[in-house]
């Protein structure tokens, strides 16, 4: 299952991808299905100050890919990736705080 994500008031400077995956070598431990979350920059530049999953009260991003901390700044085209132990349809919101302002994004 995917979906792609995208608020279009206010022309937010990322959009989101959120998908459905499968680990095999977690699925032998236990459940191996998991989401993960794309943030690609559509904007020349933008720092992101923070990512909240459901205002932060459950389906927090876990870890970030490639050692990013869940901060920093992106160029156009450049996205970074989180792995986020909740069922699909459990998430309901992500924002994302950006030094242009925070955008929020439902599902």
């Amino acid at each position: 299952m995917n979906d792609e994500f995208m608020q279009s008031s206010n022309e937010p400077p990322v959009e989101l991808h959120l998908s459905e995956q499968f680990n095999e070598h977690a699925a032998k431990m236990g459940n191996g299905n998991y989401l993960q979350l794309d943030v690609s920059a559509i904007a020349d530049q933008v720092t992101i100050h923070n990512v909240t999953v459901n205002r932060g009260n459950t389906c927090a991003p876990r870890f970030w890919y490639r050692s990013w901390p869940g901060h920093g700044s992106l160029k156009f085209g450049q996205a970074v990736r989180a792995h986020i132990t909740c069922d699909f349809h459990a998430v309901k919101e992500i924002s994302v705080e950006t030094d242009s302002g925070a955008y929020t994004f439902n599902f």
